[in-house]
């Protein structure tokens, strides 16, 4: 049977599904995902098999929605760790994915990917939810007497108020929805024409306001600061607020919340003695601290710049504020009649600068020439650097044509020399007789092949993109040191492979791997040469090592042919490559190109006499089987 196909990268793709709201699933669709910051399986991006994704959609209260959105996802991934159970080490031992067949918190399948971006999204469906408790159903409908008000945050900007589901407390918060911040200021309505609903927990009386978005409701309760309130009603009217002169000339800074005495909420902003604000009808008093002091009266600005107090220094009880009611229409026609007396004045000013407007014009004039003969002189020089900057700008242009030019130079010799290499190696392939040979040619034999080895058993092949394929079979030990190999480690750049669990394996960094017999361990260990190729001969003990600049050493069993070859051209230290075989079989290629071969099948010479002054590599199997590299 033949193998399934192997992808040079080793990248794997499954379809996978994530249950949300039908929200969160529109802004994934749109922006992506969001790794989860941890979980059973870790940090990443949670997904699952439809069935399971699904009832997490179909349920309300897992993600807090509306509707339920099931979204389809292609994840990629390299190397995947599979548990049975929770783990949370794999992304530090090297894995980019995680299945668990079950979680301590579900007994069904669940997968972890690390990052997002081997997350593509194909799709996404709305999901009918299967539970009860909508926060749209919570909320009882308005009627045409119930009107819309301001409530606003009083807690501190890193404090917020959750919403609710029902006027309840304690009462079940609503999930995925935005509470409301300390400072924020949301709309709400009245309910029957009441402003709140009141509920008693534990003596206290916690208002309930309705959410005019209906989202949700929310309360004034701060069990923990016992501070009051947490929520103010705006009120739709106004009073002027006036400070009286008792404060003295510094006047009151605005706080940020009604605190008192708050010195870290004062927010710069200052209200002078005599000076009037417009401010909210509905004002909040907050306790002095001690027992029996009378409370602090804080008015919230129309304007929102802040709170402001009525306190005075030394303790005293007197208000230091005079509030009226706020009249718009007098406002209003005092405003008109600040007009008119701003146009009379204007009317009045016209006539005494007619005077002032001839005696500046002579001057004027003169101004004008002076600044004539400025304005020709500075386009002078706006003129002489506009061309030093054209002149710069020409030689910069200049200047990148010319690394243009380098770089594609630079690129066309890369490529001319990866062509050259390409033919060196032999672009094309031949196998016979060899285990899975129309798979060998099919999917491993490529122009990109770097290196090839074969026993007749085993092939594996080595890429240009630092990747390797092999079939069945290999040496156990070679196997074991590329099986999961990290890219991030020397790659394999030569492999050579013999009978009886020899090979011989070189990576990036110069480093070799090999099992052979004794004498070739003693001769690689002992020589400062850098290997070219390594040949495995029939016996445990036969092989044949060539060095880079020419030179070679054997054991003393080479086949009788070769070894008569090697007598004939006096030893000569210009070798290329020496391949031998399980059957006597070899192959010597000499630096100059030429290339002889003995003790090959009957058939060899018929089955490559159409290639035969194209061959650029041989590599011998066992039953007469062989691996043929030509252009």
């Amino acid at each position: 049977m033949k193998p399934p196909s192997i992808d040079e990268s080793g990248t794997e793709r499954i379809k996978l599904y994530h249950g949300t709201s039908w929200s969160n699933a529109q802004e994934i669709l749109r922006k992506g995902f969001i790794e989860s910051r941890d979980g059973l399986l870790g940090a990443g991006v949670y997904l699952a098999r439809e069935a399971k994704a699904r009832r997490f959609a179909s349920t309300r209260s897992r993600h807090g929605g509306v509707e339920g959105g099931l979204v389809t996802v292609v994840v990629t991934y390299e190397r995947a760790k599979f548990v049975g159970y929770d783990d949370r080490r794999w992304q530090a031992e090297g894995f980019d994915a995680c299945r668990a067949e079950e979680t301590s918190m579900s007994e069904h399948m669940e997968w972890c990917v690390k990052s997002r971006r081997q997350c593509d999204v194909l799709a996404v469906e709305k999901v009918n939810i299967s539970d009860d408790g909508s926060p749209l159903e919570m909320l009882p409908p308005p009627t045409a007497e119930d009107e819309t008000f301001e409530v606003t945050c009083l807690l501190l900007a890193d404090e917020a108020v959750a919403r609710r589901a029902k006027p309840e407390y304690p009462g079940e918060k609503l999930i995925g929805t935005a509470p409301m911040k300390g400072g924020e200021t949301v709309l709400c309505r009245e309910v029957h024409q009441q402003l709140f609903r009141e509920v008693v927990f534990e003596g206290a009386r916690i208002r309930f306001y309705c959410l005019a978005d209906e989202t949700g409701w929310i309360h004034d309760y701060d069990r923990w600061e016992n501070a009051g309130r947490t929520l103010h009603v705006v009120s739709k009217s106004r009073v002027v607020v006036t400070m009286r002169k008792t404060h003295g000339e510094q006047g009151t800074e605005l706080r940020s919340r009604p605190r008192y005495p708050g010195d870290s909420f004062r927010n710069g902003v200052k209200v002078r003695p005599g000076e009037s604000v417009l401010a909210d009808a509905n004002v909040v008093c907050v306790p002095r601290g001690s027992p029996g002091a009378p409370c602090v009266t804080f008015y919230r600005l129309a304007d929102g710049l802040g709170w402001l107090h009525d306190a005075l220094s030394g303790g005293s009880a007197e208000s230091g504020l005079v509030a009226r009611p706020h009249d718009p229409e007098a406002e209003k026609q005092a405003s008109a009649r600040v007009a008119d007396l701003d146009r009379e004045r204007k009317v009045l000013a016209a006539l005494v600068s007619g005077v002032e407007e001839r005696r500046q014009t002579s001057l004027r004039l003169a101004r004008q020439a002076e600044a004539w003969a400025a304005k020709r002189a500075e386009e002078k020089r706006r003129l002489e650097e506009e061309k030093r900057r054209l002149l710069e700008i020409g030689a910069k242009l200049w200047r990148e044509a010319e690394e243009e030019e380098a770089r594609r130079r630079r690129q066309a010799e890369e490529e001319a020399h990866l062509e050259a290499r390409r033919t060196a190696r032999g672009r094309l392939f031949y196998c016979n007789m060899l285990s899975e040979s129309d798979y060998i040619e099919t999917f491993m034999a490529t122009e990109k092949v770097t290196s090839i080895a074969t026993n007749g058993d085993a092939t594996i092949a080595l890429y240009e993109n630092a990747g390797w394929a092999w079939t069945p079979r290999i040496p156990t030990q070679l196997r074991n040191k590329l099986k999961g190999r990290s890219r991030s480690r020397p790659m394999p750049t030569y492999v050579a492979l013999g009978t009886l669990d020899r090979y011989y394996i070189e990576f990036a960094d110069g480093k070799s791997q090999w099992n052979g017999a004794d004498e070739l361990t003693d001769e690689l260990q002992q020589t400062s040469r850098t290997v070219r190729s390594v040949a495995f001969g029939s016996d445990y003990d036969s092989w044949f090592v060539v060095y880079d600049d020419g030179w070679w050493c054997s054991s003393w069993n080479i086949p009788a042919g070769l070894s008569k070859l090697l007598r004939s051209r006096n030893n000569s230290a210009d070798l290329k490559c020496v391949s031998l075989g399980p059957n006597d079989e070899w192959y010597l290629e000499a630096e100059t190109g030429r290339a002889w071969w003995g003790n090959v099948g009957a058939d060899f010479s018929h089955n490559i006499r159409n290639i035969k002054n194209d061959i650029t590599f041989l590599d011998f199997g066992t039953g007469d089987g062989y691996i043929v590299r030509y252009n």
